[in-house]
C-alpha cells in the first residue's frame, strides 16, 4: 500500500517592515548649536544607526522659517516630525490640529499650553491635549540645582552669576533651579553667596534676547565677572559658547 502523499506549504515569501521616516526641524540656533538642537539630530541619528529609520532635518534661520519647514515636512511624507524648542510651541499645534492623521513631537513643550483669554494659534498652541503630537518636556530645573549648589560650594568671590537666551519658561527653569541650589547651600553650609542674573522674587533676570550671538554672551558674561561673579551658568544654547571664549581669553591674557 502506497504511503499517503504529503504536501509541503510553500514558505512565505520574506516581508520588509516599511521604514519610518523622520524630520526634524531645527530652532534657529542651528544644528551646530552645541546644545538642543544638536543633541536632538544626535538622537535622530542614533535612531537611524540602532533602529534603522531614516532621518533629516531642515533648519530655521529665522522664526517665519518654523512653519514653512513643517509644512515641507508634511508634503515629504515624514511618518514623524520633530519640533525643537519651545519657541515652536504655536506652530506645531496649528499644523497638528490642521492636520490630525500626521505624528508629531515637540522639544521642551507640552500642551495644553493657553490660559483663560488667550486664542489658539495666536497667543498659545492649543486649549486641548492633541493625540497626535507628543510633548518632550524635562525637569531641567533639578539639575540646574545641582549645577547652583555646586557653584557655591567653589566660588572663591561669594559671588556666582546666570544669564539667558530669552525670558521664556524653558530657560528661566534653569536659572531658578540655579539659584534655588545656591540658596540652599547657604542654608547648609551658613554662607551668603549671592546670585546674579536672576531673583525669584521678582522674576526678573539677565538674557541677551537671542541665542546665536557669542559675542552677546561673552559680553554678558565679562559683565558679571566684573561684579564679582567666579562661576557662571549661562542658559542660551549656542550664544552659550561666549562664555566660554571669555574665559579662555582671560586665560590667556592672565
Amino acid at each position: 500500500m502506497r504511503p499517503a502523499a504529503t504536501t509541503v506549504a510553500p514558505a512565505p515569501a520574506a516581508t520588509t517592515a516599511p521604514k519610518i521616516s523622520v524630520g526634524m526641524v531645527t530652532d534657529t540656533g542651528g544644528i551646530d548649536d552645541k546644545s538642543f538642537n544638536n543633541l536632538s539630530w544626535q538622537g535622530v541619528q542614533k535612531a537611524i544607526s540602532d533602529l534603522g529609520i531614516s532621518g533629516k532635518y531642515l533648519e530655521s534661520h529665522q522664526q517665519s522659517d518654523y512653519a514653512k519647514n513643517i509644512q515641507q515636512l508634511m508634503g515629504e511624507k515624514d511618518d514623524l516630525i520633530v519640533t525643537v524648542g519651545f519657541l515652536m510651541g504655536t506652530d506645531t499645534a496649528t499644523a497638528a490640529k490642521a492636520n490630525p492623521n500626521q505624528k508629531f513631537a515637540i522639544i521642551d513643550y507640552t500642551y495644553p499650553d493657553c490660559s483663560t483669554g488667550q486664542v489658539e494659534g495666536k497667543d498659545c498652541g492649543s486649549a486641548t491635549v492633541m493625540n497626535n503630537v507628543r510633548g518632550l518636556a524635562f525637569q531641567t530645573d533639578q539639575a540646574a540645582f545641582l549645577a547652583g549648589y555646586l557653584a557655591a560650594g567653589m566660588s572663591k568671590t561669594g559671588t556666582v552669576g546666570t544669564w539667558g537666551g530669552l525670558s521664556i519658561p524653558t530657560v528661566t527653569i534653569f536659572m531658578k533651579g540655579f539659584q534655588a541650589g545656591v540658596m540652599y547651600y547657604n542654608t547648609k553650609h551658613s554662607t551668603s553667596v549671592k546670585v546674579l542674573g536672576w531673583d525669584d522674587v521678582s522674576q526678573k533676570g539677565t538674557f541677551i534676547n537671542g541665542f546665536t550671538s557669542t559675542d552677546d554672551g561673552k559680553n554678558a558674561t565679562a559683565s558679571m565677572v566684573q561684579e564679582g561673579a567666579d562661576v557662571i551658568l549661562p542658559v542660551a544654547g549656542g550664544a552659550g559658547l561666549g562664555a566660554a571664549a571669555y574665559c579662555e581669553a582671560a586665560t590667556r591674557s592672565a
